[in-house]
């Protein structure tokens, strides 16, 4: 939830742009009511508004950073449609001369042919430098497990093989699996100290999947009604839409989807 602080420092670091970016943030119209779009608009072909919102879009970071370094990430490049690698692409072009750093993830298993071709495109005009991210090793996830579980010595070693030689040092599945031995009460909080029931106790998802659903076992069944709702909406949907679904107010909703 954003502070009333942040809010007025958001606001008025978009007001040169409200106009342009109206259309992508439309929740931020009550907070500027003296730049709200007029109703009379030359209408522009769909070719012309994308360039019109790149163009402001950019703008708005060159001027971020021209105060201070940025860096900006976006995660799952994979799952990017066509429009907002085109955007990526203007955005990296314009920003090679300033103090902004484009960090990009993506799974390389799941390159669609439009995403190779734009990776193909950065390559080919020097824009980027790619970086492999290789699982990690058994010391890593050892170090990993230790500054999750704030301990200050190595984890013990039968405990540290079965989950390293399950999730084959993969971040991402280690913080589920971990999730889900935790929220079944594999793993549990006593005294000041992380303990575990015997290995021979433990019920250890066998993949990603498993581990998520293991987790969303646990939830209350308002809660696994509203995923559901979710994931039928899709990838992007509206509170809006969810609370009319759910017949719930604001309050109520946001409980659930904590």
């Amino acid at each position: 939830l954003l502070t009333d602080r942040s809010l007025l420092t958001i606001t008025s670091e978009l007001k040169p742009f409200a106009r342009e970016l109206f259309p992508l943030l439309p929740d931020l119209l009550p907070l500027l009511p003296d730049l709200a779009p007029a109703s009379a608009v030359v209408a522009l072909d769909p070719e012309q508004e994308k360039r019109r919102i790149f163009e402001a879009l950019t703008q708005f970071f060159l001027a971020q950073a021209a105060k201070q370094p940025v860096l900006l990430i976006i995660e799952d490049l994979h799952w990017s449609d066509d429009t907002s690698l085109e955007f990526l692409h203007y955005l990296a072009r314009r920003t090679t001369t300033q103090p902004f750093l484009l960090l990009l993830t993506y799974r390389n298993d799941e390159v669609r042919p439009g995403l190779s071709h734009w990776l193909a495109q950065l390559d080919r005009e020097r824009l980027a430098q790619e970086v492999s991210l290789l699982h990690l090793t058994r010391s890593d996830v050892d170090a990993m497990l230790r500054a999750i579980f704030d301990l200050q010595r190595p984890l013990h070693p039968v405990t540290l093989d079965a989950i390293y030689s399950l999730t084959e040092g993969n971040p991402f599945f280690i913080e589920e699996v971990l999730s889900s031995l935790i929220a079944s009460g594999e793993i549990f909080y006593t005294q000041g100290n992380w303990e575990r029931k015997p290995l021979s106790e433990w019920h250890i998802p066998r993949s990603v999947q498993d581990a998520v659903h293991q987790r969303t076992e646990q939830l209350s069944p308002a809660a696994k009604e509203l995923l559901s709702l979710a994931a039928v909406a899709g990838r992007r949907f509206d509170f809006s839409l969810l609370q009319q679904l759910m017949q719930r107010n604001e309050h109520q909703l946001l409980l659930l989807i904590k």
